[in-house]
């Protein structure tokens, strides 16, 4: 108990647990959430609907799910069976989820750099900080989404943490188990999954000269993940919504999404992590400057480069890429101006890579390359809302706290680099913590009010209004209300969750 007590690590990932438990305290349910919770999310399902349902009906909706609205039911399993118990404790499971990835990532880079420092925690915790609001509110603090784009990324990590060419009997079949349901949640993250196994075990089997069929079993388990998602038939009815998307070439498609994701992924609402994806590839590429003289010119060349983008990223408030590619009307200009655009992120991708190679850190360019992989996905989908960002930014989170332990084993002052992360986030997370505790009250008054008239129809009252359910006083902390014009369906979903008739009304003041 005494080592337990005395451990600072444990100190720092503790603090950090109530921190993100507190701000969990303002999370309530948006949008989809009442539909899963209460079977009632697809128009054509007639089964039976409510929270009061068996294990056994949930199971005949997520089939049915499955059948014609694609393959991601693992986690909306897990979504719709924790929030049965309560939203007080689907607060709680998420701060634990959260709170160990951060923790993984602080084991994953202890492990690779065997540094073992308070501080690295720290600075691991601080990158929770890094998420504005624009990414939390469509993939954090949105429940159906935090299962899908947040949940799967612990296992993942538990594998990229666990496995090695040294990995236990037992430590192996967890990850077999682990990277299966990693893959069966989401496409994204299938295929980040998918592609680090692969690339992991190509590589090892270069460097070896021989096939390891423990890695091969380990590729089969995500692949079997990826298709049990990938091959659900309701996958193909969904694109049927997107119809004039889905029928274009898939150059086509990414021509028009790849600006789209370029703006997004380093755009005016994600500024903090650009700054900090920009700072942390300064650092490596001015290491390869110092020491990989072979290619000190295009090293140079990158880092000029990166250093105008980081410049502009701080003066324009839309960001470098979408400034430059708005002020040019013409197609043929714009496909001009992306094209040196994206030379210039394949540049510092390559320098980046050829830093990790050079100091045979493979595992890193793994990470780097399946979170770009997350991302590639995306390019194919007719959508991109700004959560489909959270598993590279978690990815890019590992290279940013390796580059921190490299700059303490440098014995060069951290203390500034330290500082500056710990008021950006503070500040950041002190922020959106703010505004959800702004609609908390609301959120919390319309709970009970909607709760209260639905036990008083129990009691034989006749109600056909529910009145006084009042609106949010900032729309930014929350994702679409029942009351925006469009989202009126949303409140089918709540009658189902409140157990209240479908032709009650609701009046907003």
């Amino acid at each position: 108990m005494k080592k337990i007590l005395s451990n600072k690590v444990l100190w720092v990932f503790g603090i950090f647990f109530l921190l993100v438990f507190l701000q969990h305290q303002f999370l309530w349910l948006y949008h989809d959430d009442y539909g899963y919770v209460s079977l009632s999310y697809l128009f054509n399902y007639d089964g039976v609907m409510g929270t009061n349902t068996s294990f056994k009906e949930i199971v005949n909706f997520l089939i049915f799910h499955y059948n014609n609205w694609g393959g991601r039911v693992l986690y909306f399993l897990i979504e719709i069976l924790s929030l049965r118990i309560g939203l007080p404790f689907f607060r709680l499971l998420q701060s634990i989820i959260i709170t160990l990835i951060f923790y993984l990532i602080y084991k994953i880079v202890s492990k690779h750099t065997k540094v073992s420092d308070y501080k690295v925690a720290i600075v691991s915790c601080l990158c929770y900080g890094i998420f504005e609001i624009m990414t939390i509110r469509s993939g954090i603090f949105w429940a159906t989404a935090s299962v899908l784009y947040v949940y799967p990324l612990l296992p993942f990590l538990i594998v990229v943490y666990l496995y090695d060419d040294n990995i236990s009997n037992i430590k192996y079949i967890l990850c077999l188990f682990f990277i299966f349901i990693a893959a069966w949640s989401q496409e994204q993250i299938s295929a980040m999954v998918v592609a680090f196994i692969v690339l992991y075990t190509i590589h090892k089997a270069i460097i070896d000269k021989k096939i390891n069929w423990k890695n091969i079993l380990m590729c089969l388990s995500s692949i079997a993940g990826f298709a049990v998602l990938m091959i659900a038939p309701g996958s193909r009815v969904r694109l049927t919504t997107t119809d004039d998307f889905s029928k274009l070439s898939l150059l086509g498609k990414i021509k028009v999404n790849l600006p789209n994701i370029i703006n997004n992924v380093f755009g005016m609402y994600t500024k903090i992590f650009t700054i900090l994806f920009l700072l942390v590839c300064l650092y490596l590429v001015y290491k390869n400057i110092k020491k990989d003289k072979k290619y000190i010119l295009i090293h140079k060349i990158v880092f000029i480069s990166t250093l105008c983008i980081l410049l502009f990223t701080c003066i324009r408030n839309e960001g470098y890429f979408s400034y430059f590619y708005s002020l040019i009307d013409k197609d043929i200009y714009k496909l001009l101006s992306m094209s040196f655009m994206i030379i210039q992120l394949l540049g510092l991708l390559w320098s980046v890579l050829r830093y990790f190679y050079s100091h045979k850190e493979y595992l890193f360019i793994y990470l780097i390359i399946s979170g770009l992989c997350s991302l590639g996905v995306i390019s194919v989908a007719p959508y991109f809302p700004l959560r489909s960002t959270i598993m590279f930014d978690i990815t890019m989170f590992i290279i940013a706290v390796y580059v921190f332990v490299d700059i303490l084993k440098s014995k060069m002052d951290y203390k500034y680099v330290m500082f500056s992360l710990l008021v950006v986030s503070i500040v950041n997370f002190s922020l959106v913590t703010y505004g959800y505790y702004k609609n908390n009250n609301v959120m919390k008054s319309n709970d009970a009010l909607l709760k209260e008239t639905s036990k008083k129809i129990k009691q034989g009252e006749d109600i056909t209004v529910v009145k006084n359910l009042k609106k949010i006083p900032d729309n930014l902390y929350a994702i679409e209300m029942p009351y925006d014009e469009g989202y009126s369906y949303i409140q089918t979903y709540m009658k189902y969750y409140y157990d209240l008739p479908q032709d009650i009304e609701f009046e907003y003041k």
